[in-house]
């Protein structure tokens, strides 16, 4: 079907950086690689459908569709079922889009060894639906109200910039804190996350994005719209959370320095970073493949780089006890990795982030 069509969404680019990279990103990695004529459009925009002809509508800019997944969609349009066909993704909305049991990945490679892995794996008919995610439809000449969704056609979508998880680092917290800064609080997950707790602590953050901490001011005793490097504390705090933030410092060494003299003696300062001597990243530059992503591992976001030996200098640099210092990892793929077969035995390498608590003496 070398005359299908695929719309894809111009958009203003959002308001980070991060984001903006990302749409560019997404629509590179999935324009690149489908099989007919592509047409920019706007929301508001009228599009027209030519009888018979394979049509595809992308509502969502943030969408990466590998080449493996095109061709499963084109396939199903090829099928004798009537209908539009839709894709599962790695986040979506609608259950039945959902898609369940995926191997892990880290990049665009990795992701494309889960696509060709569950592609194997996967029964290839189609399922119909009720209500499909209007992410990406593709159907033949005319919108059609019957969709079917095709579960070896796996697309990845990143969700919103800055909504991560920083309650995974609930563990590390002292039992007992007055005083909780939150620096680089993003979208407010972890003060949503302290709201919906019978007891909390006086909770406080720092964001330098300003559109990103309205969103989270509501779920905040106080919030500053400041850069780390301009913050003046105005009083000592028990905890300091810096989740998923240290790699995104151009000088990382003098922001956790900072840190730690805003807190209370005895005080603890809690945080991750990703590995950098994970797997997919050593990969990458075996692999002559290496690129930045808009947020994970080698998000393009990030400006330094850490092991557990140079993370655990940051910290004691900065006067801190290092107390816990955890590498968090995932399964071993199921598609081959040369580098893990080789060093079956080199646990780091699976480490996709690290998680640590230091203490002010």
């Amino acid at each position: 079907m070398s005359d299908a069509l695929l719309y894809w969404p111009e958009t203003t680019l959002p308001f980070t950086w991060e984001e903006a990279y990302c749409v560019r990103y997404c629509r590179r990695k999935s324009l690149s690689s489908f099989p007919g004529e592509v047409r920019f459009y706007r929301p508001e925009q009228g599009l027209s459908f030519s009888p018979g002809k394979a049509v595809f509508i992308c509502r969502d800019p943030k969408l990466v569709v590998p080449p493996e997944s095109w061709e499963e969609l084109l396939a199903g349009l090829s099928s004798s079922e009537p209908g539009a066909v839709v894709p599962v993704y790695s986040q979506s909305p609608a259950p039945w889009q959902q898609a369940r049991d995926l191997p892990p990945y880290f990049d665009f490679w990795s992701f494309r060894q889960a696509v060709r892995f569950r592609k194997g794996t996967e029964n290839p008919a189609l399922i119909p639906l009720v209500r499909a995610d209007p992410g990406l439809v593709g159907f033949r000449g005319q919108p059609v109200s019957e969709v079917w969704v095709r579960p070896r056609a796996l697309v990845h979508r990143f969700g919103n910039y800055a909504a991560g998880e920083p309650q995974r680092l609930a563990y590390l917290f002292p039992p007992s804190c007055r005083e909780v800064l939150d620096v680089g609080c993003g979208r407010g997950a972890l003060g949503k996350w302290w709201r919906s707790r019978a007891s909390r602590p006086r909770l406080a953050g720092l964001e330098r994005a300003g559109e990103l901490a309205e969103e989270a001011r509501p779920f905040y005793d106080e919030l500053w719209v400041v850069p780390l490097e301009e913050f003046e504390a105005p009083r000592e705090f028990d905890l300091i959370v810096l989740a998923d933030f240290v790699e995104h410092l151009e000088d990382p060494w003098e922001g956790v320095r900072r840190c730690a003299d805003w807190l209370r003696r005895g005080g603890v300062l809690v945080g991750a970073a990703p590995n950098a001597g994970h797997w997919s990243i050593l990969n990458s530059l075996l692999e002559d493949c290496f690129e930045y992503i808009p947020w994970g591992l080698a998000s393009v976001g990030h400006l330094r780089f850490f092991t557990a030996a140079s993370l655990r200098e940051l910290l004691e640099e900065a006067g801190l006890r290092v107390e816990r210092l955890l590498g968090k990892d995932l399964p071993d793929p199921p598609y081959p990795v040369p580098l893990l077969e080789k060093f079956p035995e080199k646990r780091s390498l699976r480490v996709f982030e690290w998680h640590f608590r230091a203490r002010k003496s």
